[in-house]
């Protein structure tokens, strides 16, 4: 009984990191999409204002359309740049921030940096064998006007087989993962994996 409370506290904890992750990515692209149109020049307390004249149709002439945005993108994170990403498999050290979040199912916590996050896969190699993971398959992709962050979000299918037991895993993984831009280049900031359904 103990352990059913306990498994219980820990799903809840990983479910509230994913959904803070989630949070945080989102008012993040829409800071950069508030900053763009709110500091791209003209008076911010008349852009303000106008703001509602937007959502009834009618738009002020600063405020840019979808496509002006779109075209705005200048940093490297791009929505080109991390769909073209999500096809590769293990996308690499290089793609990584130095200050990296990561989690997923096969860890107890979270872990920072590409060192810790090294040494945590390592852990998890030498307990599996016949490891095998699909390319991620993002349901959406949205990136900052500035292209200086973006997020993606959707699934990925995760095979191995437990060395220990022989036995063989199969699910599929929903997953999160946030871009920022470093140095002109657009790295991994965050990346959340969760096996979907039970376990």
């Amino acid at each position: 009984m103990e352990q059913v409370a306990s498994d219980e506290k820990e799903d809840s904890m990983i479910w509230l990191c994913f959904r803070v992750c989630v949070i945080v990515a989102v008012m993040a692209c829409a800071l950069g999409a508030f900053l763009q149109t709110n500091h791209g020049g003209g008076d911010s307390g008349g852009q303000a204002a106008d703001q509602s004249l937007t959502i009834a149709g009618y738009a002020p002439g600063w405020v840019k359309s979808a496509a002006d945005l779109a075209a705005a993108e200048n940093g490297p994170c791009t929505e080109q740049f991390v769909k073209a990403q999500s096809v590769k498999v293990g996308a690499g050290v290089n793609s990584l921030a130095d200050d990296m979040y990561f989690f997923s199912g096969a860890l107890e916590r979270p872990v920072v940096g590409k060192a810790a996050i090294d040494n945590a896969a390592g852990r998890i190699a030498t307990l599996r064998e016949n490891e095998n993971y699909a390319p991620l398959n993002p349901d959406r992709i949205v990136a900052a006007p500035s292209g200086d962050m973006a997020y993606e979000y959707g699934t990925t299918n995760i095979r191995f087989d437990e060395r220990k037991s022989a036995k063989h895993f199969d699910f599929t993984a929903a997953y999160l993962r946030v871009w920022k831009a470093v140095g002109g280049s657009c790295k991994v900031a965050a990346e959340m994996f969760q096996p979907e359904g039970q376990r």
